[in-house]
């Protein structure tokens, strides 16, 4: 078999290439926590940045979901990745804390439209077309691409860093998700069936469908389970988008270094998107949650015993942790997916979104405090957000993939 499978090019290169170009203008990823840092602000501030984010979200997740469903999938991303990106560009203009606090409170409310909704669309149209065993490779595929793009974004922001200032990697990143957002617009389809209707059918069907999301999540415990396996998981990554800039410059690493540290985890995503297709075909998907959350914890543990000028270490601990985190990301969104019937499919992931978004300012909240009151090594405290994951996915039980619970 070839790298792609029968009709997968055909049906997805347009959401492959978007990957690809997008990845490929991915800078701010390296630096953004040291862009902040250089304003002034301290690890409590840049915290609270991302709380009124995640705050924005929570409140979005549901009304934008149900956008989703409504109006449909390609609409609703483009409309949240056109506002994002210009209101991204904007960040390095911003003359204060307050009109920085401004953007991106709107950034998280218009992420929010395309937060469950970019899932939804590539699912339902492989389903119109059926081909849903392309779910899992596809999402692999996504993976792969984005990550070969991502080998070139940040080590083009270290140049751009080195060469004209921080403040240019916003403005070339947003510029270039805005010409990606174009094949989109022109080449990439959707199956989906527009309801006309007036604004107060509208706000009925927003009523009624944010109902059964919720209640579907927290009626079934498989969908439950994965609920809040994933917000155990996200307070990890909360913690540590905060930290691991500072943490690998705590430890001696030159700021330019950082471009060459998200480049080589690009190469090792890709190379977990082929590695996750190999281990579904060998181990159950729970056996694979269990043992990867199992391994995380004593990786993360590590950090705390990790000391200047050894950052290659630091380093090196990281990628793997981040290696392992890329092969689960994959395995729990499709195994969530094939639990939920399509017509409230985004307004469920978005439901998940927005417990996500809670507990990220929740977590964020405690951090930004504890970072700097201990310092950066409180990374560490990552492993601890392992033991409710591992505990969560001991609840999830084998599903037959074409099997969808009951509404």
């Amino acid at each position: 078999m070839g790298f792609f499978q029968p009709r997968e090019w055909r049906l997805l290169w347009p959401f492959y290439l978007f990957d690809f170009v997008t990845g490929a203008f991915t800078m701010t990823v390296a630096f953004f926590v040291i862009f902040y840092q250089g304003r002034g602000l301290t690890f409590a501030q840049i915290s609270f940045l991302w709380i009124i984010m995640g705050l924005a979200r929570a409140l979005c997740e549901i009304p934008t979901g149900v956008i989703a469903d409504v109006f449909g999938r390609k609409f609703s991303c483009l409309l949240g990745f056109i506002t994002t990106n210009i209101l991204w560009i904007l960040i390095p203009f911003t003359r204060n804390y307050t009109e920085l606090l401004i953007v991106v409170t709107l950034i998280g409310a218009f992420r929010t439209l395309s937060s469950g909704a970019w899932e939804a669309w590539i699912y339902d149209w492989l389903k119109y077309n059926k081909q849903k065993q392309l779910v899992l490779p596809s999402l692999a595929k996504q993976q792969f691409f984005t990550s070969t793009g991502m080998i070139i974004g940040p080590l083009f922001g270290a140049i751009v860093v080195h060469r004209i200032g921080i403040d240019w990697v916003w403005i070339i990143e947003g510029a270039g998700f805005l010409i990606a957002s174009l094949i989109l617009i022109f080449f990439a389809r959707e199956h989906f069936v527009r309801i006309s209707s007036t604004v107060s059918e509208h706000w009925i069907a927003f009523v009624k469908t944010a109902k059964e999301g919720f209640a579907y999540g927290f009626r079934h415990a498989a969908v439950r389970a994965m609920f809040f396996a994933s917000v155990s998981l996200v307070g990890w990554g909360s913690l540590d988008d905060l930290l691991q800039q500072p943490y690998l410059t705590g430890l001696s690493m030159p700021v330019p270094a950082l471009g060459i540290v998200w480049s080589i985890l690009a190469v090792l995503a890709a190379c977990s998107a082929f590695l996750t297709s190999r281990l579904a075909e060998r181990f159950s998907e729970r056996t694979l949650f269990l043992a990867i959350t199992a391994l995380l914890a004593p990786l993360l543990g590590a950090l705390a015993f990790i000391h200047a000028p050894h950052y290659a270490i630091g380093a090196l601990v990281l990628l793997v942790a981040y290696s392992l985190f890329n092969i689960l990301r994959p395995l729990m969104f499709s195994h969530f997916n094939h639990l939920l019937p399509s017509r409230i499919r985004a307004t469920v992931l978005s439901t998940q979104s927005m417990l996500m978004s809670a507990t990220d300012a929740f977590i964020l909240l405690m951090a930004g405090f504890i970072a700097d009151a201990l310092g950066t090594a409180s990374i560490a405290f990552g492993a601890l957000f392992m033991i409710p994951a591992f505990y969560f996915f001991l609840q999830v039980k084998e599903q037959k993939k074409s099997k969808v619970l009951p509404s």
